[in-house]
């Protein structure tokens, strides 16, 4: 067996005898293809010692189907695999997994099968399903289709710094040749079945660097007052109930859907349950789960969110709106936990900023000038344990008050709800700045983002221009004061001083705002921020860069 045509001898199964192969056993500098079964006759390699080496780089296994397919079978040995690993027909198998605590829940192998995929980057095609599966070497493991590490997935990299990532694939085609691409659509996956974890040891668990990326799936069967980690895939459950079979899909690298109205993001990391109780129903409203949401502080998995702001949110759908869930963070340990969560059948499980909160039950709020009054006006699609909305102000943009609580219409509700406030403090000057503090009935806050109104000058009906922060550092937001500009796509300029565009950009304008990022390479001083609408009407405004 090999890449320039098999040899196979009826009776020996012997990965490590070179009369099986054309061109001498493998290496890891050397490729390997094992043909597509052909008869009963064919004889194919069994891995049985776990003391001797055997190893490949490019490993082909033959056969598209399941009938036709090659078969590798490791037992009680390891393959170190340095390519790619392309086996359509699923046929490379090690399913066994010694007894006791020795062998159960850790890397073993010396009584496990374990295959290591120990190269730079590999692709990983076919159904796999082996023991112990350790992502070592480095680079990035790209898996198409569903690898099974039915007892362990354990991380070795080369360097700890660099680290080694394995993540879901996709091969894309469109520009005439194949090419494997990082995919989140769950038709590629690592499975977690009932008797597999992800290591936690010293060494081979998830780091910031090494990790698996994109979809994760764990099934386990969730009992009344047994707390759950699901594999240790980064979501803990303990339940008040017993709704049986529990299915949870994590994704890291890719966010929920984001916002549209807002420049809120939640982080890179995301936890779909799926059949659980509906708590909104009558026959079992009281149904509700402690929850420990773990997550990696690296920049990425975080998305520019400052770690101390982290806070919960969850969604019915992937995306807005969003419910505040609030939750106790624990900066050491990486952690928010949120007790006695109603439970649905289907739900989505994030992180956010809560000082600058995705879409939650808030998904419009403007501020209109009217006269010397700043007429303030908020909806919101859904809201949970929600007991109002302390409305501030702040002359500066740093320094906010209170100005009023306005009470929840209804804590708890599905349904749009409209509020509005009308601030007639007077002598009113300057650049006010206002904000939203919703409060839940447990005291857990969340914030809504600023809305600015100028009151320079007689109010106009056309709408004015503000800024904030400002002076800013590396983003700023545009805000419109009045509510029928609505949406479409605005031009925005950035000149300096003497004329010059520094930077311009057509971004889309929703809820009379906008938001301009990337702003870290301009100097510091200050600049003419120049927005054109969509009717050609046009507003500036002084900003400064820090």
């Amino acid at each position: 067996m090999d890449a320039n045509g098999p040899v196979t001898l009826p009776s020996d199964t012997d990965w490590n005898n070179k009369a099986n192969w054309s061109n001498g056993v493998p290496t890891r500098l050397s490729n390997a293809v094992i043909p597509a079964k052909t008869s009963s006759a064919v004889v194919y390699p069994i891995l049985n010692d776990p003391s001797a080496t055997y190893e490949v780089n490019n490993l082909t296994m033959q056969g598209n189907s399941g009938s036709s397919a090659a078969q590798l079978v490791i037992n009680v040995a390891t393959l170190r695999v340095y390519g790619n690993l392309l086996q359509p027909g699923g046929g490379l198998s090690g399913n066994i997994t010694g007894n006791g605590p020795l062998s159960t829940g850790v890397t073993n192998s010396q009584t496990n099968s374990t295959l290591v995929f120990a190269g730079a980057d590999q692709v990983i095609t076919g159904q796999l399903l082996v023991s112990d599966i350790i992502i070592a070497g480095s680079g990035i493991k790209s898996v198409i289709n569903v690898m099974i590490p039915s007892n362990i997935i354990a991380f070795q990299p080369a360097s700890v710094t660099a680290g080694v990532v394995i993540q879901s694939a996709a091969q894309d085609l469109s520009s005439g040749t194949v090419n494997t691409v990082f995919d989140t659509t769950g038709n590629s996956y690592i499975q977690l079945v009932s008797s597999s974890v992800i290591s936690l040891k010293a060494g081979e668990a998830e780091t910031n660097t090494s990790y698996i990326k994109g979809v994760t799936r764990a099934d386990r069967n969730l009992v009344a007052g047994v707390q759950n980690t699901f594999g240790n895939i980064g979501l803990d459950i303990t339940a008040n109930h017993t709704p049986g079979n529990i299915f949870v899909y994590r994704v890291v690298g890719d966010a929920l859907t984001g916002p549209v109205a807002t420049n809120a993001v939640p982080v890179k990391r995301q936890f779909k349950i799926v059949g659980d109780d509906n708590s909104e129903s009558a026959v079992t409203a009281t149904s509700n789960i402690d929850v420990i949401f773990h997550y990696l502080d690296s920049a990425d998995e975080l998305n520019t969110i400052k770690e101390e702001n982290l806070t919960m949110f969850r969604s019915k759908v992937n995306g807005a709106p969003y419910q505040p869930v609030a939750g106790s963070l624990n900066q050491t340990n990486n952690t928010v936990t949120r007790l006695a969560l109603p439970s649905l059948t289907t739900s989505y499980i994030t992180l956010g900023d809560k000082t600058n909160p995705l879409p939650v039950s808030l998904t419009a709020f403007t501020a209109t000038r009217s006269n010397q009054n700043a007429v303030l006006a908020w909806t919101t699609a859904s809201e949970l344990n929600n007991a109002g909305f302390e409305v501030q102000v702040s002359n500066d943009g740093t320094a906010f008050r209170k100005l009023t609580f306005v009470t929840s219409k209804s804590p708890n509700s599905s349904q749009t709800i409209n509020y509005s406030y009308t601030d007639t403090e007077t002598n009113k000057l300057g650049i006010r700045y206002y904000r939203l503090r919703q409060v839940d009935t447990d005291g857990e806050d969340s914030y809504s983002p600023v809305r600015a109104l100028s009151f320079d000058g007689a109010a106009v009906a056309s709408a004015t221009l503000s800024a904030y922060p400002n002076p800013f550092s590396n983003k700023i937001d545009f805000n419109l004061d009045a509510t029928t500009v609505g949406s479409g796509v605005a031009h925005v300029q950035v000149m300096d001083m003497a004329g010059r565009t520094v930077r311009e950009q057509n971004l889309s304008v929703a809820n009379a705002s906008l938001t301009l990022d990337g702003l870290d390479n301009l100097r510091s001083g200050v600049y003419i921020a120049k927005v054109t609408l969509a009717n050609g009407s046009t507003q500036t405004v002084r900003i400064q860069k820090q």
